[in-house]
This record gives C-alpha cells, structure tokens and sequence, in this order.
C-alpha cells in the first residue's frame, strides 16, 4: 500500500474507535468492596430505569385517633420517614415531624390526644429514644434517657402512665419500664429480664402487661406481668427442649 495513503487510513481507524467508545453506554462503577468475574457491565440507563420502581412512596398506618375519625401514618417526602396525620379518606397529609433521622411509630395519647408520642432513630445507631409532641406548640420532649435502645411502647387506657422495654442495665437484655411522661422521676423498671422482649398491652385495670418474648423468629411466648408484684407469669407453654441424640 502507498504510504501516502496510510496516514489517513490510520486516522479513519481511530476515529471509528472513538466514535464507538463514545457510543458505548456508561456503566455503573462497581465498588472495591466487590469483586466480581466474567459479569458484563451494567449499563446506568439499566439503573436508572429502575428508579421509578425501587423510590416508591409507601405509607404505614400507626394508630387511630381516641374519639375523632384520624389516622396517623408515618410517609417519605423527602429522604427519611417521618409522622403525618390523616383526616379524612383520601385526604391532604399533615406533616408532624421534621427531622432529618427517620421516625418510627407513632401513638395518640389516649386522654391528650394532641399529644403523640413517637420514636427517633438517632444518628442511625438504632438506639431508638422515644419523645412527646405537644400538637399545640410543636413542642417535642424526650422520654427515654436519650443513650439507650428502646422500643415496643404502649399507653395505659387511661393514658397516664407509657409502658416500653428498653437495655439500659447492661446494654444487652430488655427490661419493662413504667412512666408518667412529663415526670421523669416517675420513671421505674418494672422487671428485670434476659434476652428481647416487648410490651403487647395493658389489661383493663392497668395492673398487668401482656408481653412476648422472642427467642427466635420461629420460637416466641406471651407472658403477664405484675406491675404491683413484678412477678412474670408464662401463659403460653414453652416447647420442650430438642434432644442432641
């Protein structure tokens, strides 16, 4: 071939490989945690369609009002669930909390009811605190020790005391607590336990708490609590113990 024909061969070749470089559709980077082999890069315009199906907006209904046709829900707008309240069927949303950690649960309380009680995952450690909303001020004031996990609460039906188990005592097992929110020296624990519990309900009387104790996700027991005695009582019978043989 002439060599004067050469160079502009040369240079038609390395633009076609451009032009197909450029062609070719970005993929998504894959993370040095991962280590992958023989798997065909993924294509972003893959990712990004899929969007519209993995940001979908969910909302979870949480408690009804005491005597009033509302509902509160907990819904994303924005990037973390937070508590809206719902008047009426297909009804516009009340936002009642903004924060930028999510919120969980949300509970009137039962003779206030512009009061709510609701839960705040902390600095994402998952050390769940529970607060007081006063719906008239705006107003939230904290409940739990603001250090600990708690979860599971639950009003008296007069709702003056909140029940909820928390691990302050050694940061493993999940003790029963009793309080008066709005007065922390009320605050008691009302049993000493070992492993994962929560609180299920009061009875009528405000005497006893239903409770469950999870031992695993295929192995649980409902128990009642004393609040007067503290005495723990097994309602549901425990399966015997697997032989090794």
């Amino acid at each position: 071939m002439p060599r004067r024909l050469l160079k502009p061969l040369c240079a038609a070749a390395l633009l076609l490989a451009a032009a197909a470089w450029a062609a070719e559709p970005a993929a998504l980077p894959v993370p040095d945690s991962i280590a992958i082999k023989n798997v065909p890069a993924l294509p972003a315009a893959v990712s990004d369609d899929l969007l519209a199906y993995e940001n979908i907006r969910s909302a979870s209904a949480v408690d009804w009002h005491p005597t009033q046709r509302r509902l509160l829900i907990t819904t994303r707008f924005a990037d973390v669930n937070q508590l809206h309240e719902l008047k009426m069927p297909l009804g516009q949303r009340t936002q009642l909390t903004f924060f930028t950690e999510p919120v969980f649960g949300g509970l009137y309380r039962p003779n206030d009811p512009e009061r709510v009680l609701f839960g705040l995952n902390v600095g994402g450690a998952e050390n769940f605190q529970f607060y007081l909303l006063d719906r008239e001020t705006g107003k939230k004031t904290l409940v739990t020790d603001g250090e600990h996990r708690f979860t599971s609460p639950r009003w008296s039906r007069d709702g003056r005391l909140l029940a909820y188990v928390g691990n302050p005592r050694n940061g493993r097992d999940f003790d029963v607590y009793v309080t008066e929110p709005g007065k922390p020296e009320t605050t008691r624990r009302a049993a000493e336990l070992t492993g994962s519990w929560s609180v299920l309900d009061w009875s009528p009387d405000g005497r006893r708490l239903l409770l469950i104790e999870e031992i695993s996700a295929n192995e649980s027991y409902l128990h009642q609590l004393d609040l007067g005695s503290g005495q723990v009582t097994a309602i549901t019978p425990r399966q015997p113990a697997k032989s090794s043989m």
